[in-house]
């Protein structure tokens, strides 16, 4: 599996501390912000704090997520699958792209 880029989705508790110590106490260069949410640069990767609305617990906690961006997401699909990966999903348009939620 070729992996192209990645991103991990937090949704802290506390939005205003969260960005406070990833900016200022950890050093964290901003990518860009949006409404209530803001994306750094962290490493190779991008740590986005999603600080929007309040969290749905109805289905349980939702502590945040883990992109990848693959090449090939067929392929990729194939081969997590023939390694006994369940895909929970079929790929939806996102922002341009097509994910699939593993």
């Amino acid at each position: 599996m070729e992996i192209l880029a990645s991103r991990m989705l937090l949704r802290p508790a506390d939005y205003q501390r969260s960005l406070s110590f990833y900016r200022d106490q950890i050093g964290l260069a901003i990518a860009r912000e949006y409404g209530a949410g803001t994306v750094f640069f962290a490493g190779q990767s991008l740590l986005e704090l999603a600080g929007y609305g309040e969290p749905d617990h109805s289905r349980g906690p939702f502590p945040g997520a883990l992109w990848l961006q693959v090449r090939d997401l067929e392929a990729t699909q194939t081969e997590l699958v023939s390694r006994g990966v369940s895909i929970a999903r079929e790929p939806r348009a996102n922002r341009g792209a097509c994910t699939r939620c593993m």
